[in-house]
Parts: structure tokens; C-alpha cells; sequence
């Protein structure tokens, strides 16, 4: 079977049996979040860039954009299909068109096939 008896001076047993598949190995398991979560973005306030961290349970289309106070989008981040785990997008204060926005409060929103959650970031300049 591949397996070999080696020998200890450090151990009560004194010997252990090396498998050469590997004494090492670690089984490829994948940890599945249980919930949809939005991180508060970091740093915030921020200048010049921000990341914005997400967690989603289960594969999904996501969509994350910015938005100003008056409701208008400024910036599409994110627009495409995920799978389920941890994921990070960065924003560099910029529109949809490459134009610098100015100081404010901004409004992030990350959008799942079903779950929705916007928190409040701050660019300073």
C-alpha cells in the first residue's frame, strides 16, 4: 500500500507509519458562507480608492454600483457572475465615464439574484 514504519525517540509509540500519499495532505474542502453579507468599505472616509468586500452563499449574478444622495448612479463595479465565497471590488473615486467625482457621501449597493444591501461611504479629497 505504499506505507512505511519509521521510527521515533521523540514519541511514546515510538514508531508511526508514513503514508506516501502525503502525511501532509490536506483533503480540497470548500467552506460555503451561510449568509449574504456587505462589509462596511475600508478606508472610509477614503481618498483616492476604497475596497468593498461582499460575501455571497451561493453562486450568483451580482451587480455592485455606486450611487449619489440623489439616488443617481455613478459608477457600475460590478456586473457579472460570481460563485459563492468572499469577493472584493476596489473603487477609485471615478464615474462611469472616467470623470473624478467630487467630496461627498456615497452610497454603494451590492445586488444578488436574492439578496440587496447598500451601506453609506465618504470620499474626501
Amino acid at each position: 500500500n505504499g506505507s512505511e514504519i519509521e521510527y521515533s525517540d521523540w514519541s511514546p509509540i515510538r514508531s508511526f507509519i508514513i503514508d506516501n500519499s502525503g502525511v501532509t495532505d490536506i483533503k480540497n474542502t470548500t467552506i460555503k458562507p451561510k449568509e449574504f453579507i456587505v462589509e462596511q468599505n475600508y478606508p472610509n472616509p477614503f481618498n483616492p480608492s476604497t475596497v468593498i468586500k461582499y460575501i455571497i452563499p451561493e453562486n450568483s449574478f451580482v451587480s455592485v454600483k455606486i450611487y449619489n444622495l440623489l439616488g443617481k448612479e455613478v459608477a457600475a463595479l460590478v456586473s457579472e457572475n460570481k460563485v459563492s465565497g468572499t469577493h472584493k471590488t476596489m473603487w477609485n473615486g471615478t464615474d462611469n465615464y472616467g470623470k473624478q467625482v467630487s467630496s461627498g457621501t456615497y452610497i454603494y449597493k451590492v445586488v444578488t439574484e436574492s439578496n440587496t444591501a447598500s451601506m453609506k461611504m465618504i470620499l474626501i479629497k
